[in-house]
């Protein structure tokens, strides 16, 4: 009679008894990788046979077929039902690639309608923003010839006056009143002009202060007003032209859930990889040379990317001089060259100031890959690029767990790590505790944690214990096990996912050094206290 097999309520080491025996009947070694790939099988197990069907038998089949070895010798148990299992997982493979396809073909032609719409707003606005300098020019042009002529006008009219004071008390009546007449006339002429003048040079000061606060009736000011809140809705820049971090954050998602769907059945290893980049000294750049300068800065930076990157690859500006480039369908040696042309390609970037001066930039750059990171590829990409900032600038920081995450404690055993890693994986509610024990304590204080605790896992790490438990509550278990343990000298901590960083805020590794370190520090801290 085939044996029982352990269901999803049983305890995980249960099930991986199960997949170390079902390893050693085919002489495999029980390596993670083959670990996992048991768990992937017995998972499309479970969905594939009705329950009253599963047996060890039909699960070392399909661990067999999945594997591509042939059945045993002289097997004569039919293989039909297998096969269709077998096909069966096929087809949902091939759905799931079929689906994937289509959305790329989707988002293909998704963004390229969205490069077209970006060329068009981005011509638009220069186009619009040109008009706007030429205008405002020949304004300031009026202006100071209007400021000239009424600083004419004014001098014309004082003269007049001063005739009037001192040239017709001297002449005879006749000529008085003939001089009189003349000049009245010629002032009457100068106020007039005078008063145009004035008005219009009123006006020309409104336009322009118009212009300067964007505010005002100026059609073309409105127009260029009209086009940046029309970009700033569709997602784009106004400035640079890229997209904006409303779409980044739309394309980051479906890039990662497509990911994740191809993570296991891909032959490469391919992967998504954010480049966060940001300009190195912008904001004296701003400051000695003018926004102007710093605007068109940005222009050619933006410039930078497009001719630099591949069709699949898109560059967004987050705000300010930061910016970021998503890569798909890659891997982690040809992020890290396409990040360096980036850099190199900066380097030469120059513009020209308003005095004439040429002004370049550099650019620091972090790197983080999906495979390591996960949904915080983003969060350790910004991480690398600060500490690439921290160590001068000008270069490139990739992020790895050695380098910006806390180890694993060494005493703790690989397969209690493997479950808590799985249940982050998984994002299942779960508790880790952790109890330091007084001096030969160890043993009865393992007892009395069975009891207190019959469905978690235990075990050593070092001198201590540790146990993983289900659900977010560390105050329960910790409580419990200061109320519960009795007769022994102990001192515990406990910690749950509430209370270490969300799943894009730290790569898995990272999550998982907290979630184990934290209750073995908060244990310690309290036996030294």
């Amino acid at each position: 009679m085939a044996s029982r097999l352990p269901s999803p309520a049983d305890r995980s080491a249960e099930l991986a008894e199960l997949a170390h025996a079902i390893l050693a009947d085919h002489d495999l070694p029980a390596t993670a990788h083959y670990l996992q790939l048991f768990g992937r099988v017995y998972r499309h197990f479970l969905e594939a046979v009705p329950p009253h069907q599963r047996n060890r038998d039909r699960l070392a089949d399909l661990f067999r077929a999945s594997i591509g070895l042939p059945p045993p010798h002289g097997d004569a148990r039919p293989a039909p039902e297998l096969e269709r299992e077998v096909k069966r997982l096929a087809g949902m493979v091939a759905e799931l690639e079929s689906q994937a396809r289509a959305w790329s073909v989707e988002r293909i032609a998704l963004e390229a309608g969205a490069e077209q719409g970006r060329t068009v707003v981005t011509n638009l606005y220069h186009e619009l923003a040109a008009q706007l300098a030429a205008e405002q020019r020949q304004l300031a042009e009026r202006e100071v010839a209007l400021q000239r002529r009424e600083a004419e006008l004014n001098q014309r009219l004082a003269q007049i006056e001063e005739t009037e004071r001192t040239l017709l008390p001297r002449m005879t009546t006749a000529a008085r009143l003939e001089m009189e007449t003349v000049l009245a006339l010629e002032g009457v002429a100068l106020r007039g002009e005078l008063m145009e003048v004035t008005m219009e040079l009123t006006e020309v000061v409104e336009k322009l202060e118009q212009i300067a606060t964007g505010d005002g009736g100026s059609p073309l000011v409105a127009a260029i007003r009209r086009l940046k809140e029309e970009a700033a809705a569709a997602g784009i820049d106004a400035l640079t032209g890229l997209a904006g971090r409303a779409l980044f954050d739309r394309d980051l998602g479906h890039a990662l859930a497509a990911n994740q769907r191809t993570r296991y059945t891909r032959a490469t290893n391919q992967t998504v990889v954010a480049i966060y980049l940001d300009l190195d000294g912008f904001k004296a750049v701003n400051d000695t040379h003018g926004h102007a300068t710093g605007d068109a800065l940005l222009r050619a930076v933006a410039a930078v990317f497009g001719a630099r990157c591949r069709e699949n690859d898109r560059a967004y500006r987050l705000g300010g001089d930061e910016f970021l480039l998503l890569l798909t369908d890659t891997d982690a040696p040809g992020a890290a060259h396409v990040a360096e042309v980036v850099r190199d390609a900066i380097r030469n970037v120059a513009v020209a100031s308003d005095t004439g001066t040429m002004v370049r930039i550099t650019a620091s750059l972090g790197v983080a890959d999906a495979n390591v990171c996960g949904r915080a590829v983003v969060r350790c990409a910004d991480l690398a690029l600060y500490r690439a900032k921290e160590e001068g600038g000008d270069r490139i920081t990739t992020y790895c767990d050695d380098a910006f995450s806390a180890p694993l404690p060494p005493g703790v055993a690989a397969s209690f790590l493997d479950a808590v890693r799985g249940r982050l994986e998984r994002n299942e509610p779960t508790t880790v505790a952790a109890v330091a024990p007084g001096a030969g304590e160890m043993a009865i204080l393992w007892e009395q944690l069975r009891d207190l605790f019959p469905e978690a896992r235990i075990e050593e790490c070092g001198e201590d214990i540790v146990l993983v438990t289900d659900g977010n509550r560390s105050e329960a278990v910790a409580d419990a096990i200061a109320h519960g343990i009795h007769g022994v000298t102990a001192t515990a901590g406990a910690t749950d996912l509430t209370e270490i960083p969300a799943v894009d805020g730290a790569s898995p590794t990272a999550r998982l050094a907290v979630l184990i370190n934290t209750p073995l520090t908060l244990a310690h801290e309290a036996l030294g206290a």
